[in-house]
C-alpha cells in the first residue's frame, strides 16, 4: 500500500536537502524511504543541486512505480529503485541521507549496513522526527508511529560508528515577507523577535570520517499551497468527525436491530417451550381419559 505523500512532507524533507547542498557537488547521492512522502521530487532536488547521480531507494513499489513514470522526473543520473540497501555495492556513494531514523536502534545491523555503502569520505544524514515538536505535515505526536528514540539515545548510537558526528536541528517558522515594490533587489533582514523559541521538528546528525564543515543557518521558503493545505485542515477534520459520526450510528442502528432480533428469538423460544409443556400435559390428559374409559 503506497504511503501518502503530502505538501507538508515536502516541507520538510526538502528544506533539509538545502541546508545539505554544500555537500551535494558531484555527489554520488542515495536517497532511502522518501519516494513515496514526495513523489520522487526530493531527489529530484538534490540533482539539481548539484548532485552528479541520484538513486532514490524506497520499500513502497507503487510509489516508485509512479515516480519512474513522471515524465517530469526522467533526467539523466536520476534513478527509482525498490529493494534493500543491503543489496548495493559496497563504497558507492559519496553521500547517504536517510529519511527516517527512528529504526535504526531496533534494527541493529543497518547502520553498519548504510556505512559500508560510502566512500572513504562519504557521510551519512540521518533525520529523527522529534514527537514534541511542531511541523507542517501534523501535529506533535502524530508524525512517527510506535516509540521513537530520544536524540541522546541515536546520537549516541551515531557516535559508536563514526568519528565525527554532527548535530543539527529542523524548526518550523512561520514568517511574513514584507518587501517595498520600487526596490528591484532589496536587501533581506530578519526579525525573529516575534517568533516563540519552539521545540524541533526534526534532529539532523551528519556523520563521517570528519567535519562536514556545515556552518550556515539555512531558512528556506515554502509554497504557499502548503499554508492553504495547512487551512483546509479544520473543514477536513469536520467532515472526518461527521463521517465519523455517521458510522457510530450505523452502527448503533446495526446493535438495537441486532438487539431487537436476540428478544425476539428469546420470546420466540420461550412461547416455543411453553408450547411444548402445553402440549405435554395435553397428552398426559388424554392418557388418563383413555385409562379411565378402559376401566369403565
Amino acid at each position: 500500500m503506497t504511503r501518502q505523500s503530502s505538501t507538508g512532507a515536502e516541507a520538510e524533507i526538502l528544506p533539509r536537502y538545502l541546508f545539505l547542498e554544500p555537500l551535494l557537488a558531484g555527489a554520488r547521492v542515495l536517497e532511502v524511504g522518501a519516494v513515496a512522502l514526495t513523489c520522487g521530487r526530493s531527489a529530484k532536488l538534490l540533482l539539481d543541486r548539484g548532485a552528479a547521480t541520484v538513486l532514490a531507494l524506497d520499500s513502497d513499489e507503487e510509489a516508485v512505480d509512479k515516480a519512474r513514470g513522471d515524465l517530469g522526473l526522467r533526467r539523466d543520473g536520476l534513478h527509482f529503485r525498490t529493494g534493500n540497501e543491503k543489496d548495493l555495492p559496497a563504497e558507492s556513494f559519496d553521500l547517504v541521507i536517510l529519511a527516517h531514523g527512528a529504526g535504526l536502534l531496533a534494527e541493529t545491523t543497518r547502520l553498519g549496513a548504510l556505512k559500508r555503502l560510502l566512500t572513504r569520505d562519504g557521510r551519512l544524514v540521518v533525520s529523527l522526527a522529534d514527537p514534541t515538536g511542531v511541523a507542517f505535515s501534523g501535529s506533535p505526536g502524530q508524525r512517527a508511529s510506535g516509540s521513537t528514540p530520544a536524540p541522546a539515545a541515536l546520537l549516541s548510537l551515531l557516535k559508536g560508528a563514526f568519528r565525527s558526528v554532527e548535530a543539527a536541528t529542523q524548526t518550523a517558522l512561520l514568517a511574513y515577507s514584507v518587501a517595498p515594490e520600487a526596490v528591484a533587489e532589496p536587501e533581506t533582514a530578519l526579525d525573529e523577535s516575534l517568533a516563540d523559541t519552539g521545540t524541533p521538528a526534526f534532529h539532523l546528525f551528519v556523520c563521517g570520517l570528519r567535519p562536514s564543515g556545515l556552518s550556515t543557518t539555512t531558512l528556506a521558503a515554502l509554497p504557499s499551497r502548503l499554508l492553504r493545505d495547512l487551512q483546509k485542515g479544520p473543514a477536513r477534520t469536520e467532515a472526518e468527525r461527521a463521517a465519523c459520526l455517521r458510522g457510530l450510528g450505523e452502527q448503533l442502528e446495526v446493535e438495537l436491530d441486532s438487539q431487537r432480533f436476540a428478544e425476539l428469538e428469546e420470546r420466540a423460544q420461550s412461547a416455543l417451550q411453553t408450547a411444548e409443556r402445553a402440549e405435554l400435559t395435553l397428552a398426559g390428559a388424554y392418557a388418563e381419559r383413555d385409562e379411565l374409559r378402559s376401566r369403565i
